[in-house]
């Protein structure tokens, strides 16, 4: 289900950007080959493919993309995060998710979630950032006298996963 809903929400909103692709397809998961789900999108002229599948799937699409010479970059959701399976990802596989932020977060901040035993899975780092910008941002409003709305915008935020600025 996670990939028809990550796909449809991407085809949705390639519709809003007037994008149209050139070949829609549900392919089968859990083949051992996507040959002929490779043959009909080459036919079709497609050169990137967003495929809604987990790692395995993703892997065998670009080896057989790779064996019919056809030209194509495939991209996945955070299915992809699993390490690969018997068939490796093509060179240039694409994941579209947010980063591991445990991989990208201060240190200092690190050692105080492992400090009080707290994992730093899921959304932990997000929401421990938006409670950073939230303190930052009511801070300024309130020196400033300016709504908390403008406060948000226009500036770099200071955060455990980062700098982060409002538009």
């Amino acid at each position: 289900i996670y990939g028809r809903e990550i796909a449809e929400t991407l085809r949705a909103a390639a519709e809003q950007a007037a994008l149209k692709p050139v070949f829609v397809d549900t392919f089968r998961p859990q083949l051992d080959n996507q040959i002929g789900m490779i043959g009909r999108l080459k036919k079709a002229g497609a050169t990137h493919v967003f495929a809604g599948g987990d790692g395995d799937d993703i892997a065998i699409m670009g080896r057989d993309a790779a064996q019919l010479q056809a030209g194509i970059v495939f991209a996945g959701g955070e299915n992809l995060r699993t390490p690969p399976g018997d068939v490796p990802y093509s060179l240039g596989t694409l994941m579209i998710a947010p980063p591991e932020w445990a991989d990208v977060a201060d240190p200092k901040v690190l050692a105080a979630f492992a400090a009080q035993k707290v994992v730093p899975d899921g959304y932990t780092l997000p929401a421990f950032a938006a409670v950073e910008i939230a303190k930052a941002a009511s801070g300024l409003s309130e020196s400033s006298g300016k709504p908390l709305t403008e406060a948000l915008t226009g500036q770099d935020f200071t955060t455990a996963i980062g700098p982060i600025r409002f538009d």
